[in-house]
């Protein structure tokens, strides 16, 4: 998921100020993001989510089979809504449900291959996941890790750098080229893995940042929605790594 809603402006955006009144008052009755909220609306879309990545699952092998289209289109979609829900935080109430749906079903799929191939991995990589996240908090909440700019930018590179791995990845498997590190379970492989769960893990850290910062700031409720879509995004994230982390073990 993009993340500019990690920069200076995030929370500064005229639209994300409470309304002047006149007189030094300002509008206190308009619904504001809370911690609470956002995490009940993050609970939502996993919901969704898992329910979408059920039918995922059960109709993988006619996805991959015969429907490859459509699930290019479906990453696809999910890069657009990522972006457009970025450029305007308002629409995220609409897109974040969408958004849950369309990653759950891609994940679900990708998760009933790995399944096949190695019986029991998926559970594996969804306690892994949860562990990490549940990690992530604690070390969060107590300070013991502290989200500064610099470990936000750090995180950033290294986001774009595996983005754009990816994508040469792909654009190379094009003209059949193969990159055997990525998926092979090699060394190197596995080191590399381990290396964007790393990254991941530290994404979670920034959208727990968020997460307070908006609700701090008391910004408008479509924040919490926005930011709810991020968390799910980073988690599962996490997750597909993970399970290509252990798929590379076990292989």
């Amino acid at each position: 998921m993009s993340r500019e809603m990690l920069n200076d402006k995030t929370f500064t955006a005229p639209e994300l100020q409470p309304v002047d009144l006149g007189g030094g008052g300002t509008d206190t009755r308009r619904k504001v993001m809370t911690i609470r909220g956002t995490v009940a609306r993050a609970f939502v879309l996993l919901v969704l989510a898992v329910a979408a990545a059920t039918w995922g699952w059960q109709n993988a092998l006619d996805i991959f089979q015969t429907s490859n289209v459509v699930l290019f289109a479906g990453f696809i979609g999910l890069i657009v809504l990522s972006i457009a829900t970025a450029r305007k935080p308002q629409i995220a109430p609409v897109t974040a449900p969408i958004y849950a749906i369309v990653m759950g079903a891609w994940a679900g799929a990708i998760s009933a291959l790995y399944e096949a191939a190695y019986p029991g991995i998926v559970l594996q990589a969804v306690f892994a996941t949860f562990a990490v996240f549940l990690a992530c908090l604690v070390l969060y909440v107590t300070r013991i890790v502290k989200v500064t700019d610099r470990f936000v930018f750090i995180a950033l590179v290294a986001g774009g750098g595996i983005m754009l791995l990816y994508l040469a990845t792909w654009i190379l498997s094009l003209f059949g080229v193969r990159m055997p590190f990525i998926n092979d379970p090699s060394p190197i492989g596995i080191a590399l893995s381990v290396g964007i769960c790393i990254v991941a893990a530290m994404f979670l850290f920034i959208d727990l940042r968020v997460i307070e910062e908006g609700a701090t700031r008391q910004v408008p409720t479509f924040m919490s929605w926005y930011s709810a879509m991020g968390l799910l995004a980073t988690l599962i994230w996490l997750y597909l790594e993970v399970l290509r982390l252990l798929g590379k073990i076990r292989g």
